[in-house]
């Protein structure tokens, strides 16, 4: 998390709490003895609603299997026995499959169920007509987990099967004689469950489609929103805060991992204002479950009632005022460059699902992120000295400008340039080399942005060029003591490859007017002041007053003339 505030693993706050989807009213179906169905948890609720079927098929067919064998029916205590059989097996399915995956699952719930369908229209032609309704279950089972091909051939094979029980009555001559009443109750009881069974797994795809629909959309509106923009700051809390409200987080943070320093920087926060208060960054060597994730790319848990968390994990948990945690990794070609942290002041407050979609999302806003940073770093490049990292000559001619355009007809505010000339620069490179002409660059381009103000501005103009941009000052005064106080810092000696050579400028010093001079105008006179200083004797101060610039004006014409009369 870059160079904003952290998801700081310090500093004692209280999240705020807001309503979330499973606060609010849901559907759900209760049946004793199970869990109650919800559309939060896809795999879960497939479970469910085949243990639903079982625990409506296996006590009702008991009873008719019953019935059947006290008035020796055959064809009822069949039907009755495949109903019990398959009743038994969807219960079976219910208990055993929880770490089957959804499709698997509904494939084998589907098929079943089809050949159930064919054998009770079989063995028991009086209920063909319901076993008809029934064939529309096994396409709709699946809708939501199995491929396009799959759910294809399952409607074919449900249209075969409702065609042969709808026309068993009329060609088995078998059906059972069981007389009025049992003879309607029969028939109905089979097409009443059935009904429910198709509600139950139409409410079942119904949910699943729309969960995905949800997710689209989530994914649609981050993108969108994220594309207005190439800040990456402003980037990092778009992500942040879509992140956060599709998860049902109460908290945010997005991280940026520095793997020199072993460290997560908190990049963005939501929301933003609970940034200010918290660490920056962290030490990952505090937390190695974090780190884990970074190297491995694996989602990481923890909740305050889970006694087998990781321990250091839940001390932050408590610290903060949260009970339950989700870390994801940001991944970008492969290598995690950062994570994302979902907490919550809710124990098990983040589903599969809630996990799965914070996932998709992270995974594309990793991408988004890290075309922001390096849009960031190649306009950096563009408008920074490479060497000194301070602002170029386009970058300071631009912050001149406005700072003109700021102070034009607001006396007695004026913009000050100071033009920064290091002397003797050539005798340092000659005698320790460039590279540690360099170091002296840095060590000068340090010094001289610790002896301004924030809100200035100080750039390399290229060689031993430097110049400082004073916006707002009161008068030639204010700018000269600034020039001295640079002086005096750039006097102290430079460690250099076991030499402590003294280095020293000559600057100068040029104020803006009530005129409409421009930044060139304004450059050019602080360039003309530094000439001056350097020809009354280096390392001192020279103000620009126009007698300077008409002096400036006598000796170019001057060399024009010389220079023609050597040509002639």
């Amino acid at each position: 998390m870059g160079d904003v505030g952290t998801g700081g693993r310090q500093g004692e706050l209280r999240r705020a709490s807001r309503p979330r989807e499973a606060d609010l009213p849901e559907f759900a179906v209760v049946v004793p003895g199970l869990p109650p169905m919800t559309n939060r948890h896809p795999q879960r609720q497939l479970r469910r609603g085949i243990g639903i079927a079982g625990a409506l098929m296996a006590p009702l067919s008991l009873a008719w299997l019953a019935y059947g064998a006290l008035s020796q029916d055959g064809p009822l205590a069949l039907v009755a026995l495949i109903g019990l059989a398959f009743g038994i097996y969807m219960l079976v399915e219910y208990r055993t499959s929880e770490h089957r995956p959804a499709p698997s699952l509904a494939l084998r719930a589907a098929v079943a169920m089809n050949v159930t369908i064919i054998a009770a229209a079989t063995a028991e032609p009086l209920i063909g007509a319901s076993m008809a309704v029934a064939a529309l279950i096994p396409a709709v089972l699946v809708l939501a987990y199995a491929e396009r091909r799959v759910v294809r051939r399952l409607m074919v094979a449900g249209v075969l099967s409702g065609m042969y029980a709808a026309l068993v009555p009329t060609v088995l001559p078998w059906a059972s004689d069981l007389g009025m009443p049992w003879a309607v109750l029969l028939p109905t009881s089979a097409l009443v469950i059935a009904y429910v069974v198709f509600h139950v797994f139409l409410w079942n795809a119904s949910g699943q489609l729309t969960a995905a629909t949800n997710e689209l959309s989530a994914a649609m509106s981050l993108s969108r929103e994220v594309a207005q923009t190439l800040d990456p700051q402003a980037v990092g809390r778009i992500i942040a805060r879509h992140i956060a409200t599709a998860a049902g987080a109460s908290d945010c943070a997005l991280s940026t991992w520095d793997r020199a320093d072993n460290r997560l920087l908190t990049y963005a926060y939501h929301p933003p204002e609970r940034q200010a208060v918290l660490d920056a960054a962290y030490d990952l060597a505090d937390f190695p479950a974090t780190r884990a994730v970074l190297m491995t790319g694996t989602p990481f848990r923890a909740d305050v009632g889970d006694p087998n968390a990781d321990l250091r994990e839940v001390g932050y948990l408590r610290q903060i005022g949260q009970r339950s945690l989700v870390i994801l990794p940001l991944v970008v070609r492969g290598e995690s460059i950062g994570t994302v942290e979902l907490t919550s002041d809710r124990s098990g407050a983040f589903s599969e699902r809630d996990i799965a979609l914070a996932e998709l999302l992270a995974g594309e806003a990793a991408i988004s992120l890290e075309n922001a940073r390096l849009y960031d770093q190649i306009r950096h490049q563009a408008f920074r000295d490479a060497l000194t990292g301070l602002a170029n000559r386009v970058l300071f001619h631009d912050r001149v400008s406005h700072a003109l355009n700021r102070v034009r007809g607001r006396r007695p505010q004026r913009t000050a340039v100071l033009f920064l000339d290091v002397d003797h620069f050539k005798l340092l490179n000659d005698r320790f080399g460039h590279s540690r002409g360099d170091e002296v660059l840095q060590a000068v381009a340090e010094r001289v942005r610790a002896a301004i103000r924030p809100g200035d501005t100080a750039a390399r103009l290229g060689g031993d060029e430097f110049a400082v941009l004073l916006e707002e000052v009161d008068g030639p005064a204010a700018a000269i003591l600034v020039a001295e106080r640079l002086l005096a810092g750039l006097a102290v000696p430079i460690e250099l490859d076991g030499s402590l050579p003294q280095v020293g400028a000559t600057i100068g010093v040029a104020l803006s007017s009530a005129g409409e001079e421009s930044a060139d105008d304004l450059l050019r006179n602080a360039d003309i002041a530094m000439y001056a200083a350097k020809a009354g004797g280096r390392g001192r101060v020279e103000l620009f007053h126009t007698e300077l610039l008409e002096q400036a004006a006598a000796r170019s014409e001057l060399g024009a003339r010389l220079r023609g009369a050597a040509d002639r």
